[in-house]
């Protein structure tokens, strides 16, 4: 009877023992792409997440497909869609291929807070910011180049840009001046070449480019003056060769061509003259030599070339029989008239 109790007494110490090794949580595995998005196999995947459970918190480790570690850290609240919808908790880490650190930062229940940096893979310091208790972004916002040289800066108040923003060439030298107004471009902007001279002129309202857009060639000399409408051409748009003689002549309505077209000589002569309408070149396009005197006529509409029974009877006579839009060795469907990029 004895010994029957101590077996019953030693079954429930192995059961009690085995208890917490058989509730203990599974390490779960995470597949996402590039952008870390959640996706369903490791096929898909650009990195992987190993999560381990530990009371309310988990703890991660990110790993490159090639099975170097890509990030550490702690995750208050999980998202099983997308990783920028996940809520980091404590110190976070990122390291490249090489074990080098990328970036470090630290979160509360979701909210960075403190410093964020950026690293090179060479350890050299790429981007500085910092957040409020409530994790939103507060202060100056740097960038590097490696060389240590600031590539650009920007003032944050309550989590949005306020104030001039300022960019930077390699060299150290300006590239670009700006302002922003609760985290849009607003007024005046600058932009410089490398050597120092002007490129670029103009102004932003509510972060679309509005007003007269200037810009210039190394020389200083005008390259064109494009007329904005909150983020579109509305206007009569130029474009001149580096000597100052105009180009080009363009009137636009809400981003297209609309109205007449003129092209120009270097030596100011017109060498083409035609109209537009929604961005399609319409009505007749006449063609000059660069001493002024007329060589060809091409009627348009819509976009596509018309054929008028005269120029017909002309062309069948001179065995001509597929009309070309190629004109004094211009082409017709390049040069009216180039898009803004």
């Amino acid at each position: 009877m004895r010994n029957l109790f101590q077996k019953a007494i030693i079954a429930c110490l192995l059961i009690a023992t085995s208890w917490p090794l058989t509730m203990q949580a599974k390490d779960e595995t995470i597949y996402y792409d590039e952008d870390w998005n959640v996706v369903a196999s490791q096929s898909d995947a650009t990195y992987k997440r190993i999560l381990k459970k530990k009371g309310k918190i988990y703890e991660f480790k990110d790993y490159y497909l090639t099975g170097e570690l890509q990030g550490t850290g702690k995750i208050y609240e999980m998202n099983y869609e997308s990783d920028s919808k996940t809520k980091f908790d404590g110190e976070v880490k990122g390291f490249y291929r090489s074990g080098k650190l990328s970036f470090e930062g630290k979160y509360d229940k979701g909210n960075i807070i403190g410093d964020y940096v950026g690293y090179y893979e060479s350890g050299k310091l790429k981007s500085k910011m910092r957040f409020d208790n409530t994790g939103l972004q507060t202060g100056e916002q740097y960038e590097y180049y490696e060389n240590g040289q600031i590539k650009s800066v920007v003032n944050y108040e309550n989590g949005l840009a306020n104030g001039e923003m300022l960019t930077y060439y390699e060299d150290g030298q300006l590239e670009t001046k700006c302002r922003y107004v609760d985290d849009l471009k607003q007024g005046h902007f600058i932009a410089y070449y490398e050597d120092g001279k002007l490129q670029r002129t103009g102004r932003f309202y509510n972060d679309e480019l509005d007003g007269k857009i200037i810009d210039y060639y190394p020389t200083g000399i005008i390259e064109s003056i494009v007329p904005m409408d909150e983020g579109v051409i509305t206007g009569e748009r130029f474009i001149f060769y580096e000597s100052g003689q105009i180009k080009e002549r363009n009137t636009y309505k809400k981003d297209k061509a609309n109205g007449r077209s003129i092209l120009y000589y270097e030596n100011g002569m017109i060498n083409i003259i035609g109209n537009f309408v929604n961005d399609e070149m319409d009505g007749e396009v006449v063609f000059f030599d660069d001493n002024g005197k007329e060589t060809d006529r091409v009627t348009y509409r819509n976009g596509e070339k018309v054929e008028t029974p005269q120029r017909q009877t002309t062309r069948q006579n001179s065995s001509t029989t597929k009309p070309s839009n190629k004109i004094n060795g211009l082409d017709l469907n390049k040069i009216f008239p180039p898009k803004r990029k």
